[in-house]
């Protein structure tokens, strides 16, 4: 029987090493699926549970590059001691460990990212569940892509070390091209940073009913990186670049709660009785049933107007969605009150006044 070279006997110590790695790899991913989930998935923490989910594909593969590193390391300081290690160099055992090498710390990396991801994630719910209250998924999303750039960066460092590369060269020039990346995107960096600053800040959420600057109002549907989208009553979505919402003056309708307090303007004619009128207001108010009776409803006689005694009410109902609604049953509530008990309600008018002249007309002035 023919001998086997030195590298044939690298490659088949490779392949018995390969084949042990995949079989550990397959016996932790049955033992972490099969046994740990459903012990984990019993426990009344959810930390437990949340864990062993988010890690169930990063183990079996540190399993893996843990057993095949270990196994390589073991064989090639073998190989490197006999005596076909001593005539031999450049043994593709050593560029085979290298590249082995790289893929545990990977593999390591990975696994520790998972791990933190499970955290985040179950603080997350539990927030949740304590306070009834979303944590914005885009501050989460944030977390995770600032999170993989972090592990990722660790990991090229680590790797870079251990083949004695020099990694300040690599810094310095990734220094400047980072300074002219920011300079020619510093638009789309501004508002990277004034979205981070709305979700740590919270000023809205999403759901929220906001009024912006220009005056147009609608409901939150996305906080985003670089952009928040409002959707519009007429159902068109608003897109505002997040630097400029951060810096202008934006009204919450839905905070601290969802009650609204709503003006009233109205007016009748200088004939009413207002002590009568202000009566049938008041039992108006007070009939509706989505009028809070606290805060108290009031009704006021502010002004002498041009054509009409002006009168202003002041209300309150439990959702701010319902505003047109409640004022649209309100008005007609008033307008049948008035009608049935004789109140009039004035439309703008002015009276002209004629003045006769004596039979001769105007009478000439001294010439000037």
């Amino acid at each position: 029987m023919p001998e086997l070279t030195d590298l044939e006997w690298e490659l088949v110590c490779l392949v018995l090493w390969l084949l042990a790695s995949g079989v550990a790899a397959v016996a932790v991913a049955l033992f972490w699926r099969w046994l740990l989930t459903p012990l984990a998935a019993k426990r009344a923490d959810r930390l437990s549970s949340t864990l062993v989910e988010v890690t169930d594909g990063a183990v079996p593969w540190v399993a893996f590059s843990a057993v095949l590193y270990t196994g390589s390391q073991a064989a090639f300081q073998g190989f490197a001691q006999s005596e076909m290690g001593q005539t031999r160099t450049g043994s593709c055992w050593t560029g085979c460990c290298g590249a082995i090498y790289v893929n545990l710390v990977l593999a390591l990396t990975y696994l520790t990212y998972c791990f933190c991801k499970g955290l985040v994630d179950s603080h997350a719910e539990r927030f949740r569940d304590r306070t009834h209250a979303e944590l914005d998924s885009q501050a989460v999303l944030l977390f995770q892509r600032f999170a993989k750039l972090l592990f990722l960066t660790i990991a090229v460092t680590i790797i870079f070390e251990h083949f004695d590369v020099s990694i300040a060269g690599i810094l310095a020039a990734g220094s400047i091209g980072a300074f002219a990346i920011a300079f020619a995107a510093r638009d789309t960096l501004a508002n990277m940073i004034s979205g981070i600053i709305l979700m740590i800040d919270r000023p809205f959420k999403r759901g929220d009913r906001i009024t912006l600057p220009s005056g147009e109002w609608g409901d939150v549907v996305e906080i985003g990186l670089r952009t928040t989208k409002v959707l519009s009553f007429t159902q068109k979505v608003i897109v505002i670049p997040n630097a400029e919402i951060a810096k202008s003056q934006v009204v919450n309708h839905s905070a601290p709660d969802q009650q609204l307090k709503i003006e009233h303007h109205l007016g009748v004619a200088y004939s009413s009785d207002m002590k009568k009128v202000k009566r049938i207001l008041f039992g108006i108010l007070r009939q509706h049933p989505d009028i809070l009776n606290y805060p108290p409803y009031q009704v006021y006689f502010v002004e002498f107007g041009d054509s009409a005694l002006n009168l202003t009410l002041f209300f309150w109902i439990g959702d701010y969605r319902e505003r047109y609604r409640v004022t649209d049953e309100v008005n007609m509530a008033i307008k049948d009150r008035f009608e049935a008990e004789g109140v009039e309600i004035p439309f703008p008018q002015h009276d002209l006044h004629l003045r006769s002249l004596p039979p001769g007309g105007l009478t000439p002035g001294p010439a000037g």
